[in-house]
């Protein structure tokens, strides 16, 4: 209603012509408790009126922004890259959401495995104080790697999908074997990448048999002995289904005593890691036994079976024997390969596949039933679902939300499960997502975690290195960002997913996972290494300036742009809150930025700016992405 007029009404939306409109735009609310009805309205404030089929009645008013197609395309890009710049804004403002991602969808991906292999390259060539005799020092060429993509890659879309799957299925390199691979962690994210448009299926495989994971977790080597159960757990915990079992909108359902419903219990776990076991680095050679506990590494390629005989790691038969020796020729003074040939017991649910693995069966065999048995489970859609939502969109999605992607990853139209082409945009076309009257709810949106920002703040000035080597280092500590990428202090990931932090948010039954490693100390060191580490530009101290990421605040520093306060905090508050600074807020930094005088014109004009961005960066406006 305006004042006393009815604008429009809908009793049925099911029924409507106004539903119809949302249902063939995929927006159709898909909770029962929700409904729906398309207005077309002009800025301004509005009473709405609900009134439930029980009589009850709720009247709330809603306010309608005016915010415009380049705030809208601010918000999108915000979503799903690592920060645009005013030229992407306006290019994806023209060609609109859809056209958009379609087009992000199409373009090749980064191939961090090659750029790391030519940083290693050229660090045995004698670059960044390193040599051939330190191997090039692999351990330092993957941080430089990611950001450089991040900075410079095309394929921003894909690479902040890849950046959500690689906080759900964890790999770090604060594990030392990790760390100092070199290509091990890029050639996972190279993996993680290609799987961001492909199938969640292919993605269970791939991640379960790839080396850098088999390290991690320790499948890699396991065998039928002692089978290790550390990927198996956090395959079901972490990586696909969760504990408990889920509806399709991520509800939790109740037994009849008002429980939750777990998932699997011990015994399921066991079955998997049997499953998991006889695995390896590929293209060993297997007729030298002591491979099998020192191998080859080969971190670009998938982990392969070993199918030989092995003697114990001491080489003695029995092990710990000091008069027999271990023969391979000898199956009665050997251990057979490491696969358990023996049955097993998956998960176990309606119309499950594969519940229970036979005896005798190859570990490929075992392996891909396995990733069938996960793949099936109903939990998957909404478990995966809702943490992409949270990692690029709001960590509080409705139901609805939820059970709409839930409902894409289940079938993409065309008949196909886990078509993740179809996840990326149910999540970022749902009406949750573009719709500005959502936005302004209190319970939307994400805190921008400490990575994200770093990133954001310099992309949005086009910020680069010009000699092509970003060389930033780990910035996990609170003086500086608190965060690195690829360092999760474990398989949890830097934050919990479930996280309530105290006050307000946690009173109301909200999460927010961010705030998770959000303290007094991280806030403090953000706020001063944003005087150094962003507004300049980063420097890392080298004394070659082409390593220095330098933005270009040209735009802002001469011209129009560069006198009127106005002019300037508009178009800050495009690029860095997509629209959202509140108008008193945007007053004040005017009024502060006209009071800002120098005898130098150019004094004054770098004065103002790094006031402008310093306010915004240090606003609540900007804190939560919206």
């Amino acid at each position: 209603m305006s004042g006393a007029s009815v604008i429009a009404a809908n009793d049925d939306w099911g029924a409507s012509p106004a539903a119809l409109e949302i249902q063939d735009s995929g927006f159709a609310p898909g909770h029962p408790a929700e409904s729906a009805m398309v207005v077309t309205l002009n800025p301004g404030a509005y009473t709405a009126i609900v009134t439930g089929a029980a009589g009850g009645t709720g009247v709330g008013i809603v306010e309608v922004f005016g915010l415009g197609p380049r705030n809208e395309a601010a918000r999108l890009l915000q979503q799903a890259t690592w920060g645009a710049s005013l030229g992407e804004i306006t290019r994806a403002a023209a060609i609109g959401a859809r056209a958009w991602i379609d087009e992000q969808i199409a373009k090749p991906a980064s191939n961090y495995t090659a750029q790391a292999s030519l940083n290693i390259a050229n660090n045995k060539a004698g670059a960044n104080g390193c040599t051939d005799t330190t191997n090039g020092c692999p351990w330092q060429v993957t941080t430089p790697t990611i950001y450089k993509f991040a900075f410079e890659g095309q394929d921003q879309l894909r690479q902040r999908v890849a950046n959500a799957l690689s906080q759900i299925m964890v790999v770090s390199l604060n594990n030392n074997r990790l760390g100092d691979s070199g290509t091990g962690v890029p050639n996972y994210l190279d993996m993680l990448g290609r799987h961001a448009f492909g199938n969640f299926r292919d993605l269970l495989r791939d991640v379960t048999l790839h080396p850098a994971m088999g390290v991690y977790l320790d499948m890699l080597g396991s065998s039928h002995e002692v089978p290790n159960e550390n990927y198996a757990r956090e395959l079901l915990q972490l990586f696909s289904i969760g504990t408990v079992m889920l509806n399709a909108d991520g509800t939790k359902p109740r037994d009849a005593q008002g429980n939750t419903i777990p998932t699997y219990d011990e015994e399921t776990v066991q079955g998997f890691a049997k499953a998991f076991t006889g695995w390896h680095f590929a293209d060993q050679n297997m007729t030298q036994s002591w491979k099998f506990y020192w191998p080859d590494e080969r971190w670009s390629v998938p982990m392969k079976p070993w199918t030989a005989r092995r003697c114990p790691q001491d080489g003695r038969w029995p092990a710990g024997s000091t008069t027999t020796s271990c023969s391979l020729n000898d199956p009665n003074r050997s251990f057979p390969p490491p696969h358990d040939t023996g049955t097993k017991r998956l998960l176990q649910y309606a119309g499950a596949p594969f519940a229970n693995l036979p005896a005798g069966q190859t570990p490929e065999q075992d392996l891909e039933n396995a990733i069938d048995n996960i793949f099936r489970h109903p939990n998957v859609g909404p478990f995966i679902g809702k943490q992409l939502i949270q990692r690029l969109v709001t960590s509080n999605p409705s139901p609805g939300y939820v059970q709409r992607v839930s409902a894409a990853f289940a079938n993409n139209g065309v008949g196909i499960r886990g078509d993740m082409t179809a996840v990326v945009r149910a999540i970022l076309l749902d009406t949750e997502a573009r719709s500005l009257a959502v936005a302004g709810g209190n319970t939307f949106g994400k805190l921008r975690e400490p990575v994200a920002k770093f990133l954001h703040l310099h992309r949005a000035f086009s910020a680069r290195a010009s000699g092509g080597y970003y060389d930033i280092w780990d910035l996990s500590d609170p003086d500086a960002l608190g965060q690195a990428p690829m360092r999760a202090p474990s398989v949890f990931n830097f934050y919990d997913r479930d996280f309530a932090p105290a006050g307000p948010l946690g009173q109301a039954g909200l999460v927010g996972p961010e705030f998770d490693i959000t303290t007094a100390s991280t806030v403090a060191g953000f706020s001063d290494f944003s005087k150094w580490g962003i507004y300049p530009g980063f420097n890392s101290g080298s004394s070659d300036q082409s390593r220095w990421i330098r933005p270009t605040y040209d735009r802002y520093l001469a011209g129009a742009m560069a006198d009127t306060p106005a002019a300037l905090v508009d178009e800050l508050d495009l690029l860095l809150t997509a629209g959202n600074l509140k108008a008193k807020f945007k007053a004040d930094l005017v009024a502060t930025l006209n009071g800002v005088t120098r005898t130098v014109v150019a004094d004054q004009r770098n004065d103002r700016l790094r006031i402008a961005i310093w306010q915004i960066v240090h606003s609540a406006e900007y804190a939560v992405q919206r």
